[in-house]
């Protein structure tokens, strides 16, 4: 004879059976929701550009919107073709050669000035030669007196840093959390400052998941930031100063002790392994006068290396490399020297023709 089931237990059968065959729809729910969560990351969430916020709306049907005209764009049928005279091809090749020339010593010794500063900011971007992808670095040494300097380079790796500051570089650099800085730090005795701007974003993007412990952690962390920051901009000018310094400490004790104690979700996780791995990295601005808690230096500087390379196309080859690095070294440095890039290229140029020394972009000795 069969058995029969209580009530109780045919619910507790059925229970369970739902459950099993809801386990895996509700991840995959949770999967969604977290790619959907990923591919809604702006500006203000991740590193992306702000450019890449911009939604181009989509274009009209063919059977509504504005009618389109048939003529093509640019100079119609009979309309006079008004020019001006075209240099030829060889002579502007010729000319940018002696100008690249005329740059390179001074170029050449802010390269050599680089393992002997202080401290800098670097960053890097995509740069595109004859279909292939190259990268753009930038030293910017800040302050009126100091300058920017460009290398491009086929490698993104910490060996383009080993190369042009050297192993023994003491100094201190701001920069993102891209690996290839972690590596150095790693190898050498550098110190790093990580940007808060590009963590910040990261935080944010925790607010706007859908899991309700991770949106409350990433939530809670921007106000311990928002302290720590409170508390950074009302550093006295003269210091040491005991009061202030007592509570920076609190803020940054605040912001560790909650950012290391995260949900178990994998994005809270990666958030607490930044910190766990790189506390000391993240406070270098509140011990150091002088340092920015962010990158936003060469960030600003590499900014019309994007338009160039939009306007440009890139490169073509070596020469075209060397003669970019050159120029953009010359043109963001006199910009932060303040002085006339006109006047420093012209001044070159002379001395390149008359054997002459060279300018320099470097501060004059005490």
């Amino acid at each position: 004879m069969a058995r029969l089931f209580t009530e109780e237990e045919v619910r507790q059968m059925v229970a369970k059976a739902v459950a099993k065959a809801v386990a895996p729809l509700m991840a995959r729910i949770a999967e969604l929701e977290a790619e959907v969560a990923r591919l809604k990351k702006n500006s203000r969430t991740s590193s992306k550009p702000p450019s890449s916020d911009i939604v181009k709306p989509p274009r009209p049907s063919g059977g509504s919107g504005k009618r389109r005209g048939k003529r093509r764009g640019g100079g119609q049928p009979g309309h006079l073709r008004h020019t001006r005279p075209a240099f030829p091809p060889e002579q502007v090749v010729k000319t940018v050669q002696k100008a690249s020339a005329a740059l390179g010593p001074c170029y050449e010794q802010l390269q050599k000035a680089l393992p002997e500063q202080t401290s800098m900011g670097i960053d890097e971007t995509g740069h595109r030669e004859r279909g292939h992808g190259l990268w753009s670095w930038c030293f910017h040494v800040p302050g009126q007196d100091r300058f920017t300097w460009f290398h491009i380079d086929p490698s993104r790796g910490s060996k383009v840093l080993k190369q042009y500051l050297g192993k023994e570089f003491e100094g201190i650099i701001g920069c993102d959390y891209f690996s290839a800085y972690r590596k150095f730090l790693r190898e050498t005795n550098v110190s790093l400052q990580l940007c808060w701007a590009h963590l910040i974003r990261d935080v944010k993007y925790l607010t706007t998941l859908s899991d309700r412990a991770t949106r409350g952690y990433g939530q809670r962390l921007l106000g311990k930031i928002k302290t720590l920051f409170r508390a950074w901009h009302r550093r006295p000018e003269k210091l040491p100063d005991p009061r202030w310094e007592r509570t920076a400490a609190k803020a940054r004790r605040g912001v560790l002790l909650l950012a290391r104690r995260a949900p178990m979700a994998s994005a809270a996780q990666n958030m607490a392994k930044r910190f766990r791995d790189h506390s000391d990295e993240y406070f270098t601005f509140l011990d150091t006068p002088g340092i920015e808690p962010t990158n936003n230096g060469p960030e600003r500087q590499i900014r019309f290396l994007a338009i160039d390379r939009k306007i440009t196309q890139g490169t073509r080859g070596e020469s075209g490399r060397r003669w970019s690095e050159r120029i953009w070294t010359a043109l963001a440095t006199c910009v932060q020297q303040q002085r006339s890039a006109f006047e420093f290229i012209h001044h070159s140029i002379v001395a390149y023709f008359n054997d002459q020394p060279f300018p320099s972009l470097l501060p004059l000795p005490p």
